[in-house]
């Protein structure tokens, strides 16, 4: 009845991300660009493409992400590795939440390790 006859349609990363037609150099950067988060269970979070860190103390750190802020509670919370396109954290993460832009304000300076407008 229904399946047969029908053949199996393959797997498309275009399709699933919307690129339909030839996909272009802009499109596949634009997707880089993204601001993104990774993390596992066993206390490590990654945060790609992130415009900088607004609080940082061992229980909570902010990043600014561009269109949303990221609020990571925890203890022990470290930066491993602080870069343009890539921040490192590790520590016990208890929670992990969006704010909207501006709900946490200043700016850590990454060369001096203070906050601006604190």
């Amino acid at each position: 009845m229904g399946g047969k006859g029908r053949k199996k349609e393959r797997y498309s990363l275009r399709r699933a991300l919307g690129m339909t037609g030839p996909v272009r150099r802009s499109q596949v950067q634009a997707l880089y660009r993204q601001a993104m988060i990774h993390f596992d269970c066993r206390g490590y979070l990654q945060a790609e493409n992130c415009r900088g860190i607004l609080r940082f103390d061992a229980e909570r750190l902010v990043l600014d992400m561009g269109t949303a802020q990221l609020r990571i509670t925890g203890l022990g919370l470290m930066v491993d590795t602080y870069h343009q396109q890539l921040i490192t954290i590790h520590g016990r993460i208890f929670s992990v939440e969006t704010l909207e832009p501006g709900q946490e304000t200043g700016r850590l300076r990454q060369s001096e390790g203070k906050v601006d407008g604190a």
